[in-house]
């Protein structure tokens, strides 16, 4: 059994270097609405060619994740699941002064680390979610799922913790379009 987690392609979005806390919230919805970039043909010759496409393929409710299988996979079935879902992120502060974009960025994911009622989602919700997302994919002999950079890393620890052994690029970051073969262990062997 195995799940090919992919992260979504390269969105068409330019961020600002600084901002301020209004300047940054908008520049996050923007990139909600934001289209993706075209996937290369190498991307969607490697995607083709996982064991996994025989299989189902999920994909979250952000249309960034849809466009994305599609460019790979072609027009076909997709499951949409919310809990496949980025963490969503938003200013730390209501800041009227610029700030440099990482400031915004970091500070958030601390507030979402820590559980500040600032952010949509805690860690702890995060984490919930990704297991659920887990259990639920744990029923599938083989599929896909397209998701996001900073949902991937909390989905890939739990799958892990489920027992999966990862292979792929296990980096700090994810780069877009990367790919993460997490097999299930089955009796001390992969199955």
């Amino acid at each position: 059994m195995g799940i090919t987690v992919i992260r979504h392609g390269k969105v068409d979005m330019r961020w600002p270097r600084r901002c301020n806390a209004e300047e940054f919230d908008n520049a996050c919805r923007r990139y909600e609405k934001a289209d993706i970039l075209q996937v290369h043909a190498e991307k969607k010759a490697a995607a083709a060619g996982e064991p996994a496409v025989t299989g189902k393929i999920y994909v979250s409710t952000q249309h960034r994740s849809l466009k994305t299988a599609k460019a790979l996979f072609g027009e076909q079935e997709y499951i949409q699941m919310s809990g496949l879902c980025e963490v969503p992120l938003r200013s730390f502060a209501e800041l009227g002064f610029r700030l440099p974009l990482w400031v915004w960025n970091v500070a958030g994911r601390l507030q979402w680390y820590f559980g500040s009622r600032r952010q949509a989602e805690s860690r702890g919700d995060t984490i919930k979610r990704a297991k659920a997302a887990v259990r639920l994919l744990a029923e599938e002999k083989d599929c896909v799922v397209v998701t996001h950079g900073f949902f991937m890393k909390i989905f890939l620890r739990e799958l892990e913790n489920a027992g999966y052994v990862l292979t792929g690029n296990r980096a700090f970051g994810f780069d877009n379009l990367n790919m993460v073969r997490a097999e299930k262990r089955q009796n001390g062997e992969l199955s």
